[in-house]
């Protein structure tokens, strides 16, 4: 199976089944699909792994950050992210000159997603898998 199919038929969940410095697992299906572990303390560095390849991810600059990916074995730059002041939004270039968009989509910031030039939603990051309604405020009471 190609790699755009596998990751279309999957919901996938980050968890971090350890301490906050063991990293993060991505599980699709119940199952292991990749990994995320940073490098240092600082979160300056990080290594990430799926099926389909490694990749290196790093933080250059401090007033005017970017993250870049860069392919695992060849150290290739794959993609730039350049966030705006404002750090909920920003700009993902990839290596082939694709641009894309990244923002908020719900008020209070539960859900981003990854826009293509056309303003097509490609990818939406949710926290969490069941989204809280203001009357589970009062559940707890």
């Amino acid at each position: 199976m190609d790699a755009q199919n596998w990751l279309r038929q999957r919901l996938f969940e980050w968890t971090q089944p350890g301490r906050p410095g063991d990293g993060y697992v991505l599980v699709a299906g119940g199952e292991r699909a990749g990994g995320l572990r940073f490098e240092h303390w600082s979160r300056e560095s990080a290594e990430g792994e799926t099926p389909f390849g490694r990749w290196v991810f790093k933080r250059e600059g401090f007033w005017k950050p970017r993250y870049v990916a860069l392919q695992g074995d060849t150290g290739e730059e794959v993609a730039v992210y350049s966030p705006r002041w404002s750090a909920t939004e920003g700009t993902l270039l990839t290596g082939r000159g694709t641009r894309y968009a990244w923002g908020v989509t719900r008020f209070f910031g539960g859900e981003h997603a990854l826009r293509d030039a056309s303003g097509r939603t490609v990818f939406v990051l949710t926290r969490g898998l069941e989204r809280s309604r203001w009357t589970d405020i009062f559940k707890q009471q």
